[in-house]
């Protein structure tokens, strides 16, 4: 059975989150991004990749000894994990602190870019709840990589491949006229890192390939609620970009139809495609964000809020179903530490 007083704590979050992206209210957004961020704060095990993040952070070193160790691959957050325990905090400040850092970068964008309202209302709670609660290095570049779209941010891009090497499917949607400091950028990262740098990300993209070719989804619903996310930022790119009329009626059946068929053929296939379908659908929103904005358009943005309302009970659907874990793996329920339940690493 699951623990109800867990789903009702995800459901809270969502709420509050939708609830202050619908009414435009900063202060309830303020309230959802900082309550959000306490109770990860205070998960104990939750989240599935949370063990491995506390066992990272556990056998960190601190101060000048750690930095020693830092690699040119991915040190984002390993830098804030060794300030986090050079100042004698724990792995729960480490949660509060990142949760805050993505939550408001999230709060900013919203408050920057207008036509960031659709990406607010279809993904951004399901997004951020389950970026604080289970791939916390993939969910801090997420906001980043879409400041650097909509920026055209060379800057924030290469902090974004720092966080996440995976962040370069930004590169070819960057300002035109940034691609020589791109360029230039890249190969003096890269020839700094030399062997450092290339074959870690070599060997990473490797053992990654191999892992997610014995890793399949379960059926072909699997991945269906990011499939069909994708299609909704496409729709909503078009009709920013002015498409309407039989023009607009025909792209949307076009969308759907391509949209079942990568489900069928991949995305329901291997687990590698659903972290695709997520980076391709931040990186639609961005572009979404950054063109200029003339006025909220009603039928998007009905889309987008029936559809994030769906994608958030879909999400709050596979914490349910995570309910009956192995002893090893306690899974998404919030307070699990606090609730007498002894973690058992087999």
């Amino acid at each position: 059975m699951c623990d109800y007083q867990g789903l009702l704590l995800y459901a809270s979050m969502l709420f509050f989150l939708h609830l202050g992206v619908i009414k435009k209210n900063y202060f309830i957004l303020c309230f959802g991004i900082s309550f959000s961020s306490f109770i990860s704060s205070i998960r104990g095990y939750a989240g599935i990749d949370t063990y491995v993040y506390r066992s990272v952070f556990d056998n960190s070193l601190t101060g000048l000894e750690g930095l020693a160790q830092l690699t040119l691959l991915e040190p984002i957050l390993p830098l804030i994990i060794i300030i986090t325990k050079s100042f004698g905090l724990g792995f729960s400040s480490l949660s509060l602190i990142i949760s805050l850092i993505i939550g408001y970068m999230y709060f900013w964008i919203l408050k920057k870019f207008p036509n960031a309202i659709y990406f607010s209302l279809a993904l951004f709670p399901a997004l951020y709840i389950d970026s604080i609660f289970n791939g916390i290095r993939v969910g801090l570049a997420y906001p980043t990589l879409f400041v650097s779209i909509a920026l055209s941010s060379t800057v924030f891009l290469i902090i974004a491949f720092l966080i996440h090497f995976t962040s370069l499917i930004a590169l070819p949607f960057i300002n035109k006229k940034n691609v020589f400091l791109l360029f230039i950028s890249f190969i003096f990262i890269f020839l700094l890192g030399g062997n450092e740098l290339i074959n870690p990300i070599f060997q990473r993209f490797i053992f990654k390939s191999y892992q997610y070719q014995t890793v399949y989804s379960q059926n072909f619903f699997s991945g269906l609620a990011d499939s069909f996310m994708l299609a909704v930022s496409l729709i909503c790119f078009f009709r920013i970009r002015g498409i309407q009329g039989k023009t607009y009626f025909f792209i949307i059946p076009l969308i759907i139809f391509t949209t079942i068929i990568f489900q069928y053929l991949f995305a329901s296939q291997f687990v590698f495609f659903l972290r695709l379908l997520r980076l391709l659908t931040v990186t639609i929103f961005a572009i979404c964000a950054s063109l200029e904005f003339s006025k909220i358009k009603l039928d998007i943005y009905y889309l987008c809020l029936i559809f994030g309302a769906l994608y958030s009970l879909n999400f709050l659907r596979q914490i349910n179903n995570t309910c009956e874990y192995p002893k090893s793996t306690p899974g998404f329920l919030p307070l699990i530490e606090n609730m007498g339940i002894e973690y058992i690493d087999d």
